[in-house]
């Protein structure tokens, strides 16, 4: 048994036809336009399959020479029944009710009876002398014939009445379904039906399977709505189609009943397996797609909060001036003698626009910085004298908690650094020291400065409230505090270590924090490069 070019080129397209079926379908299974068009898909690839095989099985083995030619015939027939109901649901809003679909198959169910149970559409196979293989036909063949005549026509008129009332996007795929659809139905009617029926020429029957490639690639243009495939799924879909295409030539070519009916069977258990295979890469795909289409419209969420609260933290920042202004006026005398009870509101009133101040300026610098709208600029200074500034401006502050604050170096007389010393100073040196203070009830706070390496290493200690091991992750993240914070001060935000991470990375540094757990104090270690 020996497979003609013309027998070759058809499994071949059947082949092709499959994977764009299942291409198509696996984009989007809930889209019913793909559902159908797979449908349309399954019943080209099974009159291509039939087809080849009526070319290949061995017209002795009679039997199964008879099914295969029925087969082929019938699964011709399906196409145009399968063909109007996708006309019928294309671009339909609403689904068809069952009978209605039910309906559409109505002829084809008819002729699947009357095909394998009689002899009315299809007497028996033959195979002439110069071994042209066709069919000698029975007194309802023609009726057959008018079924798929009737079928496209009908489908025609369906379109042209959407095409007439769509958008010009569903114009241009109900152009390229019709321009692919008659012109394969008009190679396939003349090679498949009119030649065999009214000539008896069976010859170029392989011709009609062959050219619905055109038509099945066209309406795959038009379903697919111009969409790019998944690299992923198509590559599995591929694999898994080309061990079912070796499985269907191990049919073809079975030398026994017995190797043929073991074939079946095999293919029948890949099949299934495939069809599993598949699915999981494609949930695996879809899960992947969500995934990334999540954190695509989280980004934009982010980038619209960071907008907003850019533009709300602005606005309040000019209200709190104008507060400032005022409660300062008030406190230096800009306004004559006041009373001692205005004098302490006015003097109260300015602390507290001021930590509002800078809470306000935290959140504006976390969203700059995270960004990047922020600029560095660059210069030599002297971290030990900015480190000691640091500790004598917050001094007054431990007095007030009665904290031991003290501050010492094995440096030399200076340690140069790289960066600019006003954001060292403010949001690293001052964030981190006014944090140890402020989370410490009592004891002391110690901050150590040393130089070992190339860098500049600064330890703050302090014996305060401490940090659980579960909050330690999250200290360093935007708006990240531990759980006990606010208990401890009211005005956390999270923003400040965030802040000076950021910095002392950008200058090249890095930060950390250790603590042994809640009420064992804390340990913040900056490194930052010495000067070259």
């Amino acid at each position: 048994m020996s497979a003609s070019l013309p027998t070759i080129a058809v499994l071949a397209v059947a082949v092709f036809n499959l994977i764009l079926g299942a291409v198509v379908l696996t984009q989007d299974f809930d889209d019913r336009a793909n559902r159908y068009f797979a449908v349309l898909s399954v019943s080209a690839v099974l009159w291509g399959v039939g087809t080849g095989f009526f070319f290949l099985v061995d017209p002795s083995r009679s039997t199964l020479f008879d099914l295969i030619a029925r087969s082929n015939y019938f699964f011709g027939g399906v196409i145009p029944a399968a063909f109007l109901y996708f006309a019928f649901v294309f671009k339909r809003e609403h689904s068809s009710p069952r009978w209605q679909t039910l309906a559409f198959f109505i002829p084809t169910l008819a002729f699947l009876v009357l095909d394998f149970g009689t002899s009315l559409i299809i007497v028996r196979p033959f195979v002439s002398a110069e071994g042209v293989r066709g069919f000698i036909y029975g007194p309802l063949q023609i009726l057959f014939d008018l079924n798929v005549w009737a079928s496209f026509l009908v489908a025609f008129v369906i379109f042209v009445k959407k095409y007439r009332h769509s958008s010009s996007n569903i114009r241009a795929q109900i152009l390229y379904i019709a321009i692919g659809t008659y012109v394969t139905f008009g190679i396939a009617g003349i090679f498949n039906l009119m030649l065999p029926h009214f000539y008896g020429v069976f010859d170029y029957i392989w011709v009609g399977p062959v050219a619905i490639i055109f038509w099945v690639g066209t309406m795959a243009f038009a379903v697919a709505r111009y969409r790019l495939f998944n690299v992923k799924v198509v590559s599995s879909e591929l694999l898994v189609i080309a061990l079912w295409l070796v499985l269907l030539l191990r049919i073809a070519f079975a030398q026994n009943d017995e190797d043929f009916l073991f074939s079946v069977g095999l293919f029948l258990a890949v099949l299934v397996l495939g069809v599993f295979v598949i699915r999981g890469v494609i949930r695996g795909a879809r899960r992947r797609d969500l995934i990334e289409a999540q954190e695509a419209e989280l980004s934009l969420m982010n980038s619209k909060q960071e907008t907003l609260l850019h533009f709300i933290s602005h606005e309040v920042k000019g209200y709190f001036a104008k507060s400032e202004a005022a409660f300062a006026g008030i406190t230096e005398g800009d306004y004559g003698m006041v009373s001692p009870a205005l004098q302490s509101m006015a003097t109260n009133g300015l602390k507290d626009v001021r930590q509002a101040v800078h809470i306000v300026m935290n959140v504006l610098d976390a969203s700059n910085l995270k960004k990047g709208a922020v600029s560095f600029k660059s210069g030599l200074f002297d971290l030990k004298k900015t480190l000691y500034e640091v500790v004598e401006e917050l001094r007054p502050l431990a007095n007030d908690k009665g904290l031991a604050l003290s501050a010492s170096d094995s440096v030399g007389s200076v340690c140069v650094v790289r960066g600019d010393e006003l954001k060292m100073r403010k949001q690293v040196l001052v964030n981190i020291i006014e944090n140890a203070i402020v989370y410490t009830p009592k004891g002391s706070v110690t901050v150590i400065l040393e130089q070992s390496r190339g860098s500049a290493c600064i330890r703050v200690r302090d014996t305060g409230v401490g940090i659980p091991k579960s909050d330690l992750s999250r200290l360093f993240t935007q708006g990240g505090y531990g759980a006990h914070a606010r208990t401890v001060n009211v005005h956390a935000t999270g923003y400040g270590l965030f802040i000076a991470k950021r910095v002392v990375e950008t200058e090249g540094g890095s930060i950390c924090i250790e603590s042994d757990g809640e009420n064992k104090g804390s340990l913040v270690t900056i490194i930052l490069p010495l000067a070259v």
